[in-house]
């Protein structure tokens, strides 16, 4: 993965750009990223990339 633009970016933005490209790589409808608590009990959604109209 690399990024197009060179400048600094936040987290919420790398985790923005690596759902939509890797959603694209895989023609998938939506990809998603979650991180988990260090014992796998619950965790978040860190991103998430759909096609457009795809609801659920």
């Amino acid at each position: 993965m690399y990024w197009r633009d060179r400048s600094p970016l936040d987290i919420e933005t790398i985790f923005k750009t690596t759902t939509q490209e890797i959603r694209q790589l895989l023609q998938a409808d939506r990809v998603a990223i979650f991180s988990f608590n260090d014992d796998w009990s619950a965790g978040e959604s860190n991103g998430a990339a759909r096609i457009a109209g795809c609801n659920h």
